[in-house]
């Protein structure tokens, strides 16, 4: 893209590609369950232990 890293960590972060994949990967599969397949599933609410990669922005 030709924009300098600061730029670049700034609007993106430094998360790894793997990690931001399975955390997504995790939030999204956990709404499905709940939300279409009726599953008593939580939801992601708060931070997690398993996905310290996740942040809540209010």
């Amino acid at each position: 893209m030709g924009l300098p890293a600061s730029v670049l960590t700034g609007a993106l972060g430094t998360i790894a590609p793997a990690t931001a994949i399975r955390t997504t990967e995790a939030c999204v599969a956990a709404y499905f369950d709940h939300w279409l397949r009726g599953r008593d599933g939580r939801l992601p609410e708060r931070p997690s232990p398993i996905y310290p990669a996740r942040e809540f922005v209010s």
